[in-house]
């Protein structure tokens, strides 16, 4: 019983500090791995949440229409901008004049430029970017919002830490009661903020952890089984890259292969772009140019689907006609 208690009190304690060190049981197949690492972070998070992470989310969603509203009605929304505005300026200059490179210097201008446009976009929409997706439109990870804000909660919650035993220190020595009482007390609310704030960011990256593990678990198999599907056509594609084909040239591996069928749709198309380069040759030469090229690349698009449902029909093979799902954020 004791033996069991204290195992789940350092299991508990793996998944709230150290998921990453939990080891994968042995003799488990790759599926069964990616199954139980997936189920680790399911368990990480639920773990979270039970820990508070969405009550507080609630907490956030309220507290963020607050702020953006009191901003707003009561400072200014043309105040706050401008004060924003001075501040990211007086900050640009000091990396500025730190900058070495011309590279370094269009990078900082650009996140100046983005830092102002963000500004105005949480006004608007009075949310904040660090806590929802879709507020920063140009962000390619949204986790890496997160972590940052994890690191900013961090390090706010050492320094509420030391304060707090300087506060505790100071009345020990007899200093005055109230603003010593005052100051521990804030820092005790503020920690417990920090606190739900890890918390909360804990919940999301290991959600989406365990999401990303089983898509791209799923996006593995998928290839593999592509791949194994279509050993034929993969060996012949081998083939006539080491004869020294162009793999880009479409005509010339269709010829290299020998598909019948794909040869008198290439001809076909041979045909119609003949056709097509006699009708646009009445018009202008700026206006033949721009028809020319979109008729081409729109007749070989249609070519080129054409020639792939042939080659997977003549082929025997799914993996032209059945690629791998995106993935989905």
């Amino acid at each position: 019983m004791k033996n069991n208690l204290i195992g789940k009190i350092k299991h508990t304690y793996e998944l709230l500090f150290h998921v990453d060190d939990i080891e994968i049981p042995k003799g488990l197949t790759p599926e069964e791995q990616e199954k139980f690492v997936s189920g680790i972070y399911k368990e990480k998070a639920r773990l979270h949440e039970k820990l508070g992470a969405k009550k507080f989310q609630r907490f956030i969603e309220g507290f963020d229409r607050a702020k953006y509203r009191f901003l707003k009605n009561v400072i200014g929304e043309e105040r706050v901008i401008k004060y924003y505005d001075k501040a990211t300026d007086r900050y640009t200059k000091k990396k500025l004049e730190k900058a070495t490179t011309e590279q370094e210097r269009k990078k900082i201008i650009e996140q100046s430029k983005r830092a102002k446009a963000l500004m105005r976009i949480q006004m608007k929409e009075e949310r904040s970017a660090n806590y929802y997706v879709g507020v920063d439109r140009r962000a390619v990870d949204f986790s890496e919002y997160i972590k940052y804000n994890k690191r900013v909660h961090q390090g706010c919650l050492k320094r509420n830490g030391i304060i707090l035993t300087g506060c505790i220190a100071l009345g020990a020595l007899g200093a005055p009661l109230l603003p010593v009482t005052l100051l521990g007390g804030y820092q005790i609310i503020t920690g417990f903020k920090n606190l739900q704030c890890i918390n909360n960011q804990e919940y999301y990256l290991a959600r989406e952890k365990a999401s990303k593990k089983r898509l791209e678990s799923r996006k593995l198999r998928s290839l593999k089984k592509t791949y194994d599907e279509n050993q034929n056509l993969i060996s012949e594609l081998q083939r006539a890259k080491e004869a020294g084909i162009d793999l880009y040239d479409i005509k010339a591996v269709i010829d290299f292969i020998g598909l019948n069928a794909a040869k008198e749709l290439l001809a076909a198309f041979e045909a119609e772009r003949k056709n097509q380069a006699a009708i646009t040759s009445k018009h202008k030469q700026s206006e033949q140019e721009g028809t020319k090229t979109t008729s081409d690349a729109s007749s070989n698009s249609v070519l080129a689907d054409k020639i792939v449902e042939r080659m997977a029909t003549e082929s025997k093979s799914p993996m032209v006609t059945e690629a791998p799902k995106q993935l989905r954020r």
